[in-house]
């Protein structure tokens, strides 16, 4: 099989689960001998680039204008020939707004012309497109959304296990962070890049980045307790300094090391003691990634007790507060650094559980079979 992958943005740092989860699966099908190309963009100022990693090609366009988006469909219409592509598979950006829907249809009706099928994989939105269904030969989503059409599949997203960190301190990669060795990590990351007030807020009060702060705060007594924090906006002077602002009104920002990405994030979620979730958002057809390639690395997870994290992980295998109330969360992380058995047990069913229903084997067949269905070009009227 023949696969164009098609989504705005898969570049590096590797921290937005849209991306991270589309990663894995390129490489995964590369791996059962599938032909992926992927057709991506890049920042405006890196111009256009093609090469080849872990046996998928990849041609990356300069993104970021009207002019830039007109190039990409160029690029796509010489991709999708049928002699080259047997299924166009296209992941949009998040949201319902003008630039997702004109790109979405856009790119259906240039596959249309070239005859070949189109498949929709659809993370968090936009949404509206699930009320169309018979429009696209699939629509996968990452979670349960109500919609009864047999275009509609689940599945779960894919996450590649990981090793353990390494026992010894000059191989450990928080070193490079500027950890002592003695000193106990948690680590909090998200993808936001625009430093405006709408991000912030996400951040803070979605994402869960204002419990964390204060629960920090009420973890004076623990000397050896620090916090890595990693969001692109933290590479600008102006991002940095207004998280700055905030951990210093609440007397913590020597416990705090930011950082705007992490490039080898499968080690750092190896090495620290915990990995920090606190979200509070419920969006359809989103995955929590991070928290699944934390548990992939072994490492013991803090999240909320929304719906969404609980469709995919119970409180049996990781530990979960209610958004809102810093004061558990503050409880949890004790708890972890107490590396008590039944911490290490929770860890240990939810690895085992990433591996049972993410694992690439399993993923990667589910959707080429999905894939061999979708080959009709047309959509019938069926729903």
């Amino acid at each position: 099989m023949k696969i164009l992958l098609v989504t705005p943005g898969m570049q590096s740092p590797w921290v937005d689960g849209r991306i991270t989860s589309l990663l894995a699966l390129s490489e995964a099908l590369a791996a059962r001998d599938v032909s992926v190309e992927v057709l991506t963009t890049g920042p405006q100022d890196q111009g256009q680039r093609e090469y080849c990693e872990k046996g998928v090609r990849y041609q990356v366009l300069p993104g970021g204008s009207k002019g830039n988006w007109l190039k990409m469909l160029q690029c796509f219409w010489r991709l999708a020939k049928k002699d080259r592509v047997d299924q166009v598979v296209y992941r949009p950006f998040s949201g319902f707004n003008v630039v997702n829907i004109v790109s979405v249809l856009s790119l259906w009706m240039l596959s249309l012309l070239r005859r070949v099928p189109f498949n929709l994989s659809l993370w968090s939105g936009p949404q509206q497109l699930l009320k169309v269904p018979w429009l696209f030969s699939t629509i996968m989503v990452s979670s349960k959304v109500d919609v009864a059409s047999s275009r509609v599949v689940p599945i779960r997203p894919l996450v590649e296990m990981a090793p353990v960190a390494s026992a010894s301190w000059d191989a450990n990669p928080l070193k490079q962070y500027g950890f002592a060795e003695e000193d106990r990590v948690c680590l909090f990351t998200y993808c936001g890049k625009v430093n405006v007030d709408s991000l912030w807020r996400y951040t803070m009060e979605r994402r869960g980045l204002g419990d964390l702060i204060a629960a920090a705060a009420q973890l004076n007594d623990i000397p050896d307790l620090k916090f890595l924090v990693s969001i692109p906006v933290l590479a600008t002077s102006e991002g940095r300094e207004r998280l700055l602002d905030l951990l210093r009104a609440a007397g913590i920002e020597d416990r705090f090391v930011l950082t705007p990405a992490i490039d080898n994030l499968a080690e750092v979620l190896s090495a620290v003691d915990t990995y920090l979730y606190p979200v509070n958002i419920e969006e359809p057809s989103w995955a929590p990634i991070s928290m699944l390639e934390a548990l992939a690395c072994d490492t013991p997870v803090i999240t909320t007790s929304t719906p969404i994290i609980q469709e995919f992980m119970s409180s049996e295998e990781v530990l979960m507060y209610e958004p809102g109330r810093a004061d558990q969360l503050s409880d949890l992380i004790r708890l972890v650094l107490d590396d008590c058995a039944e911490v290490s047990g929770r860890t240990a069913r939810g690895r085992a559980k990433v591996a049972a229903l993410n694992s690439s084997s399993g993923v990667a067949e589910q959707i080429l079979a999905v894939l061999d269905r979708s080959s009709t070009l047309c959509p019938n009227n069926s729903r």
